[in-house]
């Protein structure tokens, strides 16, 4: 009777060794599952960081043709600047020297009643 308990006993321990290798198969085939898992991820982060370096160096070479830009609209700005400080340097001195004349003209049109040359009234008047 001894070895028939023995043996249930051995039976018993065999399945529970069974069920605790399912177990554990179970539990290791999850984990590979996740780690596939993870790996697709890391793949897709990857992917995603390349991109955005990718992304910064076309932003790096945007900014530096905008710094360029700028830089010459800036010194064309300065230039045009220049330029209208010249315009308005000689149109103070036209103005400097139209100004006598201006005033004899207004002058000379107040002493002939406001009349120009061809004015009729003024050309009858010296016909008389």
């Amino acid at each position: 009777m001894f070895l028939g308990s023995r043996s249930i006993l051995i039976s018993y321990q065999l399945n529970e060794v069974t069920a605790s290798l399912d177990l554990k198969s179970t539990a290791i085939s999850e984990l590979e599952t996740q780690i596939e898992e993870l790996k697709a991820s890391l793949d897709r982060i990857t992917a995603d960081l390349e991109a955005a370096r990718q992304n910064a160096e076309v932003a790096e070479l945007a900014k530096a043709t905008t710094d360029k830009d700028l830089a010459e609209t800036k010194a064309a700005l300065a230039t045009s600047q220049a330029d209208r400080d010249k315009l308005q340097q000689g149109l103070g001195e036209v103005r400097a020297h139209l100004q006598p004349i201006v005033q004899l003209t207004s002058i000379a049109g107040r002493k002939d009643d406001g009349c120009g040359a061809g004015c009729p009234h003024r050309n009858s008047a010296r016909a008389d």
